[in-house]
Parts: C-alpha cells; sequence; structure tokens
C-alpha cells in the first residue's frame, strides 16, 4: 500500500491527476481522489511583462545613420524612421490617421537592427 501511494503521490508531482485519483481510489482515499480531479480541471494563466526601451531602438537608428521605412498595416503608406524620426510622429500614421501600436513599430525595429 505505502509502495503505492508513493507512486500516486510522483504522479501528481508530474500532473498525471488522473492516474494518481485512481491510485487513491483504490485505498479508500476518495476525498484526495476528488481534490485532484479538481485539480485537473483548474486552468492556470501566467501573465508575462516586457519591458521595451522604444527610445533606446530610435536612438541606435539615429546612432547608425539608418533609414528604415514602416508599412502601415491600414494604407500601406510608407513612414520613414531616420535620424530625424521621433516617437510622437511614428504613434500615428500621417497618411490615414490610423494609431500605430507600439509593440508592433518595436518588432519592426528590432527585425531592422538585426
Amino acid at each position: 500500500m505505502q509502495l503505492h501511494i508513493k507512486q500516486a503521490e510522483n504522479l501528481e508531482r508530474a500532473w498525471r491527476y488522473e492516474d494518481a485519483s485512481r491510485i487513491y481510489e483504490l485505498y479508500g482515499m476518495y476525498e484526495k481522489a476528488g481534490q485532484l480531479r479538481q485539480k485537473q480541471k483548474q486552468v492556470v494563466v501566467k501573465q508575462v511583462v516586457v519591458s521595451v526601451d522604444l527610445n533606446n531602438l530610435l536612438q541606435r537608428i539615429k546612432d547608425g545613420g539608418i533609414v528604415v521605412v514602416y508599412r502601415c498595416p491600414n494604407c500601406g503608406g510608407n513612414l520613414k524612421i531616420g535620424k530625424e524620426a521621433a516617437i510622437e510622429s511614428l504613434r500615428v500614421c500621417p497618411y490615414c490617421g490610423l494609431g500605430i501600436r507600439a509593440t508592433d513599430l518595436v518588432d519592426f525595429l528590432r527585425t531592422a537592427l538585426s
């Protein structure tokens, strides 16, 4: 019995809750089996926060003397990003007025700099 209980504990650590529940049921530990089945139904959500300094990316473009062209996802207008670019001018497309997502711009600049 002790060997099976130890096996159930190991299965629980491996997140194999149903297998562990069956062993607990075999030895009459119904409450423990039910708790594991409830645990199996729970969903864990993790939040990841990523911080990127857009100013730093723009500075690297300016320092490198690079000019890159970002295409507006809405109208296809070309936004030139070079030594004259400022963050304020990159928030909205000058052609269609669509707000530009900072995350899209960061991804684009990272690719351009790599």
